[in-house]
């Protein structure tokens, strides 16, 4: 199974993400260990090599994950099945 996570804040980012940073960093470490699932996070702050950055504002950052979706970007393959799991932060 694939699974997309989008989110604004992620790992080593400065003085943001709190509790929900946390929480999804500990889901997509769990799900990795399962080792049929393949997790791929999308965020706007922090420093990731194995995830996929993106960059710009946070009003353009909803629409720009989207369209790494599509054009496979962040998936590196076909993610015609699987799951996305946007938080809320990420559409404010």
């Amino acid at each position: 199974m694939k699974v997309a996570i989008i989110i604004n804040y992620w790992k080593n980012s400065p003085g943001g993400g709190g509790g929900i940073k946390t929480y999804i960093v500990n889901l997509t470490e769990e799900l990795k260990k399962r080792g049929n699932i393949d997790c791929k996070v999308i965020f706007r702050v922090g420093e990731d090599m194995e995830n996929y950055k993106i960059r710009g504002s946070k009003f353009l950052f909803p629409i720009r994950a989207f369209l790494a979706l599509r054009k496979n970007k962040a998936t590196n393959n076909s993610f015609s099945r699987g799951l996305v799991l946007p938080t809320g932060g990420s559409f404010i």
